[in-house]
């Protein structure tokens, strides 16, 4: 399902048309942003597309409309953005990391079937969480062309003994401590 979000109290310069999407992934329900150049669908043409994979989990860090339609009009890009799954009114369980790649790996899925994107600039970037959510897609993903990553997670283990705020994310999200899960840690 697809709705039209109207942003112009944003103060944004209106270049961009944002939608708010829901999307299926595994057994759930995504929701996702979507931007695109207001030029792009005037002259039907074919423009750059990022995958934009946002930090943090649950609700917090996730997208603001708001924040991708701004990409998208500095970028002069189509921008989509999960809120990955559990989030924003979707279904299912934010894994960090975990079976919710699915729901990155989707996006590249709906950017090949939109005839707005240009398949040879499919681009993604990530920050934080997102930055591991974005090396998890990359490693298996040749769609991607090229890709930013700001601050991401390389190492979960180092991240859960080095970071108190994060072992309780982690022993959350994916179930226990690195010694007991290694086989999710490594994945």
């Amino acid at each position: 399902s697809i709705h039209m979000l109207n942003l112009k109290e944003e103060g944004l310069n209106g270049t961009s048309d944002t939608y708010k999407i829901v999307y299926q992934s595994d057994e759930c329900q995504v929701v996702a942003y979507l931007s695109i150049p207001r030029e792009c669908i005037e002259k039907q043409a074919s423009y750059p597309c990022v995958i934009f994979n946002r930090g943090g989990n649950r609700d917090y860090g996730a997208n603001k409309a708001v924040d991708i339609a701004a990409m998208s009009e500095g970028l002069n890009m189509v921008v989509i953005a999960s809120q990955y799954r559990g989030v924003s009114g979707g279904t299912g369980k934010d894994e960090f990391g975990g079976s919710d790649i699915t729901d990155v790996i989707k996006l590249i899925d709906l950017c090949q079937e939109f005839s707005f994107v240009d398949k040879e600039q499919l681009y993604m970037m990530g920050v934080s969480r997102g930055g591991m959510m974005t090396y998890m897609a990359c490693r298996n993903e040749s769609r991607i062309k090229r890709a930013v990553v700001i601050s991401g997670i390389a190492d979960t283990v180092n991240s859960y003994n080095s970071r108190e705020d994060m072992k309780e994310i982690f022993n959350e999200l994916v179930g226990g401590k690195p010694e007991k899960l290694a086989e999710e840690y490594e994945k």
